[in-house]
């Protein structure tokens, strides 16, 4: 266990993923310099109905691309481990931030090979069904390729992203997604045939009498 400070936010972010940030509150801003200065990290716990929960992120500050005239700052961050909140401490000696005594979460990521191909056809039915392409393309060619990459592109809540961040085997986390793939592509699937029979309702209509 270890301390670590804490930046408590209403979002979950996944090992590897990167975030953009804006950091306004004096306290977050005097986090932020700190750490760029000793080259430190700091923790995202997910923040519920005004609670600190209890999983959270490691978080490494790659880049501080603006800084304003008020030092508020826009920063590019790359997320770390997965950590587990041991013990809250509200008021850090000599800080204004929050911190945190935390375990890190023993992640194991040896995937299944025979399920990624079903998680990646899926993935690609789910955006032809939207009509839309994904902000990023994932590289389901590369071996070391992990869930973590489109858990933000499959339409889960935070709830669910909250879920997915708990599990510690790569394998758990793709039963995850593929599940959750099957049931919002049929969710999906049926929202949009809902949507074509509505745009018939009110038009004339070709129809050929059964018998």
């Amino acid at each position: 266990m270890e301390f670590l400070p804490v930046f408590p936010l209403n979002i979950v972010v996944f090992p590897g993923n990167p975030t953009n940030l804006h950091i306004f509150e004096p306290r977050y801003k005097y986090l932020i310099k700190e750490c760029v200065a000793n080259k430190f990290t700091f923790g995202i716990p997910f923040v519920k109905d005004n609670q600190v929960l209890e999983f959270g992120t490691e978080i490494e500050v790659v880049e501080i691309v603006k800084t304003y005239e008020n030092g508020n700052m826009d920063i590019r961050t790359k997320a770390k481990r997965i950590f587990k909140i041991m013990e809250v401490i509200k008021s850090v000696p000599d800080r204004p931030y929050m911190g945190a005594v935390v375990a890190w979460q023993k992640s194991d990521h040896n995937p299944d090979e025979r399920i990624r191909p079903k998680i990646e056809m899926l993935f690609n039915r789910f955006y032809e069904v939207l009509n839309l392409k994904p902000k990023k393309e994932p590289d389901f060619e590369n071996r070391d390729w992990s869930v973590y990459e489109i858990a933000n592109q499959v339409g889960l809540s935070q709830e669910q992203e909250y879920q997915l961040l708990q599990y510690e085997q790569e394998v758990e986390r793709q039963q995850y997604i593929y599940h959750h793939l099957i049931e919002i592509i049929r969710i999906t699937e049926q929202t949009e045939a809902l949507k074509e029979k509505i745009k018939l309702n009110g038009h004339f209509q070709n129809l050929k009498p059964p018998f």
